[in-house]
This record gives C-alpha cells, sequence and structure tokens, in this order.
C-alpha cells in the first residue's frame, strides 16, 4: 500500500502512489487547467441555487495545461460527514465528503488511524537540567549537541535533524524562557488583580509541563506571596502527556497548585468569569513533527530544547502578570492544553516553588490533554517531581472539555494552534463570494475538491470576524489590488482564455483557532492567555496561510504539494498570523457567548453578524487589557531578562533564545 495519495482538482486515481526513496524533492501533484468545462452558458434568466456544488466539472482555480477528468460523476452527491462523525472508524471512510478542516482533524487526530494517534516521542535534553549552554563555542556547537541528540537517542536516521527541525525555546532554553513568560504574567497580574484575585494560568497544551514546571518554580522562588495564590491548569489533548504533566508536578512538590484536563480544549467546558491567564506555547504552529518516520515520530519544541530556560521566561511573564492583577487575593490557576511530555509544567512549577514559594503554595496547574498515553505520562513525572498535589492532568479533548469558571487565570498552548485544523476556501472571480471547498473521498480513496457557497456556520463567523476588522491585505480575498477594485477587470480576467473562474491562490482559514479562541471566552472568560508559535513556514503548500505537509521515509523529509494526501501517514501544520489572531482574539473577548443575546440595531450590523453571531458586549473587563505579539527574542528579554538568558549564553556570549526561532511568536 503506498503512502499517499495526493491530488488537485482532479481525482486522485492519477496521483503519486509511492513517495520517493531516500529524496528529499517535494512529493509532484496533478492540476488541471480549463476556464469552463461546460459548453453552453446558463439562460441568463437562470439564478445560481445557492445548494449547488462548484466542482472540476463548473469551475477551476489552476494554472497548469494538465488535465485529468477521471473524477467521479456522482461525488457532488456523497454524504457529507464531519471529523468527529468518522472518529470511530478504524479505516478512513471511503464515498463521503467533508470540509476541509474536518478532512485534516481526521488525518491529524483520528483516534484509529490519525497521525497524533501513533507512538510519539518527543525531544529530551541529555540531561534533567537541559543542555550545558556555556560549554558551547557557539551557535553551530550547540546544533550539532542537538543533533548528535537524536543520533544517540532515536538513531542513526536522524543525522540531519538539526537542519530540518523546528525546536521550541520552553525546553531549549530551559528553565530561563518560562521564566520570561511567567514574569510577565506575573507584572500582568500585579498590575490588575492583585492582591484581589487568586494568579489563575491555564496552559493550553503542556507538552511534558517543562514550561508549568520552570513557570512555577519561578513564582514560588520570586514571589511566594503569589504563588501561595497560584492555581495553574492544564488542558491537554494527551492522556499520556496529561499523566506525565501530574507526575512532573507531583514530583516537584506543585501537585497542590497544578490541574491537569485531560481534554480537547476545543470539547472542554469552564464557563468561568474569574480572572486568569491563558498560556499556549508553540501552539498555534506547531513545528514538533518535522522530523518524523512512520511508526515513529519524534519532535523537539523549545520548551524541550531550552529546557528549563525557555519554560522559566515563560513563567515569569505569567507571574508578573499574576502579581499585577490577582495576588494575594486569588490563587494562580494555569491551564496548559496540549503538555506534551509535561517538561513545560515541570519547569514552570519548580521555577515559581523555588522563586515564588509563597505564590506556588496557590499555585493549581491543570493540563488538558487528549491523549491518554501522555496523559498518563504527565501524571507520572508531576508525582516524581513533587508537584502532584499542584497539577491535575484531564485526559479530554479541549473542544469537549467544559469548566464554565469565572476564576482568573493563565491558559498556556505551546505549539498548539500549528495542529488546528483549517478550511480552504476561493472566491467566485465575478462577485467575490467566497466558496467553501469540500474534500471528496472516493470509493477508491481517491481524493477530489468541490466547492459550493458558503454554508457552514463556523466558517461564516469567521469570515465575519474580519470583516468586522479594518481592511487589511489578512481580511481581504487574496488578489491583486487591481482584481480587488475593480468588478469588471475580474469579469474580464475570468472570461480569459484558460483562465480561472475561481480565486487562483487558496484562502486556508483557521477555523479551529477562532472556534478554540471562542471556547476560552465561553469556558474561561476571566482568562489571561499565553500563545507561543510560529509565524511563517517554508516548504509551505501554495496559497494564503497554506500548511506545510510531510513526513519521513526512508531517512530523508519529504514535503508535499498538497494537503490532499494518505490520512495518519502525514503532519499538516501551519502558520499563525499572529497580528490577526491578535485582533480577532480581541474581537472575540468584546463579544458574549452566542445564543440568548439581544440583537445589534441596526441594518448594516444586522447584515454584517447575521442569526448566529455574537452582539456588541463582550466579557467585562477585557477592553482594559493589552494583548501584545513579541518576537521570542523580544518576550525572553522582557519577561526573563539576564537572570534566564544568562545561563543560556554560549562562550561567544551569545543566546541560542535570541538567535534561534527568528520565526517565533508569542501573544501575550
Amino acid at each position: 500500500m503506498s503512502l499517499t495519495r495526493a491530488v488537485a482538482s482532479g481525482s486522485a486515481r492519477n496521483a503519486l502512489r509511492a513517495l520517493p526513496a531516500a529524496s528529499s524533492s517535494s512529493a509532484r501533484t496533478l492540476t488541471t487547467s480549463a476556464r469552463r468545462l461546460e459548453e453552453k452558458k446558463p439562460a441568463k434568466k437562470e439564478k445560481r441555487k445557492s445548494n449547488r456544488i462548484y466542482d472540476k466539472g463548473t469551475f477551476n482555480f489552476n494554472t497548469s495545461l494538465n488535465f485529468v477528468a477521471d473524477r467521479d460523476p456522482d461525488s457532488g452527491n456523497y454524504r457529507t460527514v464531519t471529523a468527529a462523525e468518522v472518529a470511530h472508524y478504524r479505516e478512513p471512510p471511503t464515498r463521503v465528503k467533508m470540509l476541509v478542516r474536518d478532512f485534516i482533524d481526521d488525518s491529524l487526530y483520528n483516534p484509529q488511524y490519525g497521525y497524533f494517534s501513533k507512538n510519539v516521542k518527543i525531544f529530551t535534553p541529555p540531561t534533567a537540567d537541559g543542555f550545558p549552554f556555556p560549554e558551547f563555542r557557539n551557535e553551530a556547537a550547540f546544533q550539532e549537541a542537538v543533533a548528535q541528540r537524536y543520533i544517540d537517542a532515536y538513531g542513526e536516521d536522524t543525522d540531519s535533524v538539526g537542519r530540518q527541525v523546528w525546536h521550541t525555546p520552553t525546553e531549549l532554553f530551559k528553565p530561563y524562557y518560562a521564566r520570561a513568560l511567567a514574569s510577565a504574567i506575573v507584572q500582568s497580574y500585579k498590575k490588575t488583580d492583585w492582591p484581589h484575585n487568586d494568579l489563575v494560568i491555564y496552559e493550553v497544551g503542556a507538552g511534558n509541563g517543562s514550561f508549568m514546571l520552570d513557570c512555577l518554580r519561578w513564582i514560588r522562588a520570586e514571589h511566594p506571596e503569589i504563588f501561595r495564590r497560584t492555581q495553574y491548569r492544564i488542558i491537554e489533548i494527551s492522556a499520556m502527556l496529561s499523566k506525565q504533566q501530574r507526575a512532573r508536578a507531583e514530583a516537584a512538590g506543585l501537585g497542590d497548585h497544578v490541574e491537569v484536563i485531560n481534554k480537547d480544549f476545543f470539547e472542554w467546558t469552564v464557563n468561568s468569569s474569574d480572572p486568569c491567564f491563558v498560556v499556549a506555547l508553540e501552539v498555534f504552529d506547531n513545528l514538533a513533527h518535522d522530523m518524523i518516520r512512520v511508526g515513529r515520530q519524534v519532535w523537539h519544541t523549545p520548551t524541550e530544547l531550552f529546557k528549563p530556560y525557555y519554560a522559566r521566561a515563560l513563567a515569569s511573564a505569567i507571574v508578573q502578570s499574576y502579581k499585577k492583577t490577582d495576588w494575594p487575593h486569588n490563587d494562580l490557576v494555569i491551564y496548559e492544553v496540549g503538555a506534551g511530555n509535561g517538561s513545560f509544567m515541570l519547569d514552570c512549577l519548580r521555577w515559581i516553588r523555588a522563586e515564588h514559594p509563597e505564590i506556588f503554595r496557590r499555585t493549581q496547574y491543570r493540563i488538558i490533554e487528549i491523549s491518554a498515553m501522555l496523559s498518563k505520562q504527565q501524571r507520572a513525572r508531576a508525582e516524581a517531581a513533587g508537584l502532584g498535589d499542584h497539577v491535575e492532568v484531564i485526559n479530554k479533548d479541549f473542544f469537549e472539555w467544559t469548566v464554565n469558571s469565572s476564576d482568573p487565570c493563565f491558559v498556556v498552548a505551546l505549539e498548539v494552534f500549528d495542529n488546528l485544523a483549517h478550511d480552504m476556501i476561493r472566491y467566485d472571480m465575478a462577485t467575490l463570494e467566497p466558496m467553501q471547498a469540500f474534500v471528496a473521498i472516493d470509493a477508491h480513496g481517491d481524493y477530489s475538491l468541490l466547492y459550493e457557497p458558503l454554508n457552514d456556520p463556523l466558517l461564516r463567523r469567521v469570515l465575519a470576524y474580519r470583516r468586522l476588522l479594518p481592511p487589511s491585505a489578512a481580511t481581504q480575498p487574496p488578489l491583486a489590488k487591481p482584481l480587488l477594485a475593480s468588478g469588471t477587470l475580474r469579469s474580464v480576467y475570468a472570461n480569459m482564455p484558460f483562465a480561472p473562474n475561481l480565486s487562483p491562490t487558496p484562502d486556508f482559514i483557521p477555523t479551529k483557532a477562532v472556534a478554540f479562541l471562542e471556547r476560552l471566552r465561553d469556558q474561561l472568560p476571566a482568562h489571561r492567555l499565553l500563545v507561543a508559535d510560529f509565524s511563517s513556514l517554508p516548504d509551505a503548500v501554495p496559497g494564503r496561510n497554506g500548511p506545510v505537509v510531510q513526513t519521513r521515509y526512508k531517512d530523508s523529509m519529504v514535503p508535499c504539494e498538497t494537503f490532499l494526501v494518505q490520512q495518519g501517514y502525514f503532519d499538516i501544520f501551519f502558520p499563525t498570523d499572529f497580528d490577526l489572531l491578535r485582533d480577532t482574539y480581541s474581537l472575540i473577548m468584546n463579544s458574549p457567548a452566542r445564543g440568548g443575546q439581544p440583537r445589534p440595531k441596526g441594518k448594516k450590523a444586522a447584515q454584517a453578524l447575521g442569526d448566529d453571531f455574537f452582539t456588541s458586549r463582550g466579557v467585562q473587563g477585557f477592553r482594559r487589557r493589552k494583548v501584545n505579539v513579541y518576537s521570542q527574542a523580544d518576550f525572553v528579554r522582557e519577561f526573563g531578562g539576564e537572570k534566564v538568558l544568562g545561563p543560556t549564553r554560549m562562550r561567544d556570549g551569545l543566546s541560542p533564545m535570541l538567535t534561534m526561532y527568528e520565526n517565533a511568536k508569542i501573544m501575550f
């Protein structure tokens, strides 16, 4: 059986049947090109029906002249299914169609055959204390040590890993990066909530729990009075990581302050109006699987690579914010969604315990982990570190987890958002009407793309949010300015021979990321969010915000030119537009939960929002908050300072936490 099937607009039957052995070249895709395949134009009086399917037989969007026409003619009538509806399938479904986000979600998260359901291994430094940064001559020597660690721990076939994988600051700069982030949180907390509210931190996806540990340890050492009132809650989808996070928190003596919630963030419910911080580190743009091979998956993140300093920087940010706003009135509650091995949880809580013991005594760390295996591992690591009393690991999908808490807290999401599924749309060149894409899977398991007018409620809300933001390149269709400005020019363009009559550039829409933010608003309205991820990616699939699709095959990384690949064998991860994320997040948080809210007045408002949208009244007090986007280097400097950076400086005086990951950003 081949590892991949890949197509563009036609059937997958003529797509690649096997990946090139020991080759680094991209998998090729077959494309079609024909302006309109109908011989006769419809009568002028005929109106387009809203439920009509636009597929290869009606619309085309490609630019090459290779045409394949063996698509199942009945594909438009396939049953529409969601990822949730096929979650119990042992094999990928056939003769169905799915929204692009459901196809990607199923490819990554199906419990039976999804990419993340396989045996996952997370990179860890050679010692519990991380890498000995002062011993390295320069960054090149450090990179060689990372590559050697891969060879020693995971086999010779990863010998070029240092050039092909992404690292996360939490592990690489452990514990200083976490301290910087914790410092930011504490500073914010002290300004707004201390001493009236506890410091509550939610971390979405906490990995190994390193940030949680470093953050809480730093708060405990530096701000003991805040630590006593700190609650750290992790929302971790992985059961294995949830258990590991709990174990590491317990082992670090942080168990009383940490709660790990093993749930999918998008299914988790809390509905809390209490002030809190929400941390998401490398969640929006998880490059954790750049270097994988079928059957065994290995990744590393800044939390692991810069362990424990990266986690300490983040923990410092959390503690600073907590002390400003919640100490000593509220506990420090941290939720981490998807905590991996629990490394961030451990480093964060250890740092708070050491630096802010008074805060540590009041810290609760809760992990929401979808993986049962990782949940178990996280609990074990927290217990082994003496942190079990502060850590709770909740083995649930975040999107199914419910909490409805109004208590202030922090939510951490490290490399979480990158693996959140996106939808794909194109625009009618004549009207700029968005067309939502479906993936049709025929009886042979081959794929084709179908388009229909927008009707998905979540996708409609996401685009409505965009319309409420100031016009920019990120909120308008991805077309040249002259085409955007002139309907006549678009019409002329669309009627040119072989020109596409749907927009040539696909637009990947972060629908699950928006659902994540909406769920935070509804479940934890008093949260503070900390997100760390990547703003750009190399070798991405063509399109605005296009994903990277790749796997490891016979010692070679194989990138693909399409996301239409065999489910479960490929990592699919997206860049995060942090400016758009910040603006959308602010818009969502300034809007109440949907349902039962009074309608906005005015025809324009009604048209913009629709019946299933929101009103202008939002989470109380959120308008006063300042949501910032930082480069990784700027964040570590501001919240970690030299106390975090100093131990990571090599003999040349540079710190890899400042020189690596130029495309990594943090929203806090």
